[in-house]
């Protein structure tokens, strides 16, 4: 996986999540494409200050997603994440809380 400049050995590109498993972007930090759970995701937003989300909600929200990325930390918890959101014709959004 490429590196971030900023990061130890970095190579200056952007740094790309791979479908297939977890990539370091950051030492300590690993980005993947598996959706976190609902729980984590309530808890996640919950943590932010954005909202207090119902698990029914969360589920929906996260299986009409087209896209989800998660960042963990070393120890496996979920830190941060992203959404891409598409009417699947002409716009598309990324969405979501971090730590």
């Amino acid at each position: 996986m490429p590196r971030h400049a900023d990061a130890p050995g970095g190579s200056g590109r952007h740094p790309r999540v791979r479908g297939e498993g977890r990539g370091d972007y950051h030492p300590g930090m690993h980005l993947s494409l598996e959706a976190p759970t609902a729980r984590e995701f309530k808890d996640l937003y919950e943590q932010t200050g954005w909202a207090v989300l119902t698990l029914e909600r969360c589920e929906r929200a996260l299986a009409s997603s087209w896209v989800v990325c998660t960042a963990r930390d070393d120890a496996g918890r979920l830190v941060g994440m992203g959404r891409l959101i598409s009417d699947g014709v002409l716009h598309a959004f990324v969405t979501e809380p971090h730590r």
